[in-house]
């Protein structure tokens, strides 16, 4: 594992148990899973400012078809099949989009904010995302 690898993993365990709170992004108050994506790229240095999705209602992806995660992600990232890296960001659908993301931080396991609870560490093919993955990104460096 390089230390960028180390720094993107340490940087986004230190948000575990921050409860979720929409469109916020603030350590162990409030952070939702885009803002916490952008928080742990910003510490590392990897995005310059945070503005990774407009701003959004907490239902959007219930009511739209619209793609607005993977539209934002693809303005700062490409998107890349596995295997993937530490720092990677992985999205799933819920509701009529692909509406939740998390931070791949290896060994299988992914770092999200999930809806009505808080940030937490999940197997990327946990029973809970496992059939939601729609794709991957990464960060242009």
């Amino acid at each position: 594992m390089s230390a960028l690898d180390r720094a993107i993993r340490a940087e986004a365990l230190t948000w575990t148990g921050t409860p979720f709170r929409h469109a916020a992004s603030l350590k162990g108050v409030g952070v939702d899973c885009i803002h916490l994506v952008e928080a742990v790229l910003c510490a590392v240095g990897l995005v310059k400012s945070q503005g990774l999705l407009p701003s959004y209602s907490p239902d959007w992806h219930l009511h739209l078809r619209r793609e607005l995660l993977i539209e934002g992600l693809r303005q700062h990232c490409d998107e890349v099949e596995g295997p993937y890296q530490v720092g990677d960001i992985l999205v799933y659908r819920y509701g009529r989009t692909a509406s939740h993301c998390g931070l791949y931080i290896g060994d299988g396991q992914i770092i999200h904010a999930a809806t009505k609870d808080m940030v937490r560490c999940d197997r990327m093919d946990g029973i809970s995302l496992a059939n939601r993955f729609v794709t991957a990104f990464r960060v242009r460096r």
